[in-house]
């Protein structure tokens, strides 16, 4: 007898968690296959490509969109993009609806970053004249700060990204740099683990 099987992506997100009360969050989207398209690093700077260029201006506007949410820093490498997102308020003081697994809430960060990243796919879709080109990882890694220190350290992690990044390149290359890493020192004080979607 054959029966028929279906297959559900599962939900990792952490149940009954309301994801649009005030707050702050750490998102990091890659692009797809880790294809390094948003930008290429000349000696000690990253320059964004024409794509890198659409993916800072939506960022940009997010908070025109999404009027209770403010971004706090973001940052553009070459495969992978952090943005430093910071709810304000919730769109209703009374009843907060909770975001579950395919049942998205309106001013979530869960909805933020959906957009945000569908608006990116659209614009370079039509910059490249390639309507099935794909752009983005399936899902993405969010992580709530939950304390002034951490804030912190996240922001400083995400403003310095690209000279953290040219550092790994000059060691790579044999150039005989060694500076601190902050990148692995924001890890091993405040951990790897995070939220993936």
């Amino acid at each position: 007898m054959s029966q028929s099987i279906r297959f559900h992506r599962r939900s990792v997100r952490i149940p009954r968690l309301d994801f649009r009360r005030r707050g702050m969050f750490l998102v990091t989207i890659c692009t797809h296959e880790r294809r390094h398209i948003l930008g290429s690093y000349s000696h000690d700077q990253f320059d964004l490509s024409r794509t890198g260029a659409i993916v800072e201006e939506c960022i940009e506007q997010i908070p025109l969109h999404y009027i209770f949410s403010n971004v706090l820093a973001h940052s553009i490498q070459s495969d992978h993009i952090h943005v430093l997102v910071e709810l304000k308020a919730p769109y209703r003081d009374t009843v907060i609806d909770l975001e579950g697994f395919q049942h998205p809430v309106s001013g979530s960060i869960a909805t933020i970053i959906r957009s945000l990243k569908a608006a990116i796919t659209k614009a370079v879709r039509i910059q490249c004249a390639d309507p099935d080109l794909i752009i983005w990882q399936r899902g993405y890694d969010l992580r709530p700060i939950k304390t002034p220190r951490a804030l912190f350290a996240v922001r400083f992690y995400v403003k310095n990204n690209t000279s953290i990044h040219i550092r790994r390149l000059h060691r790579r290359n044999g150039h005989g740099v060694s500076p601190v890493d902050t990148h692995a020192g924001y890890h091993r004080r405040y951990g790897r683990t995070g939220y993936h979607r």
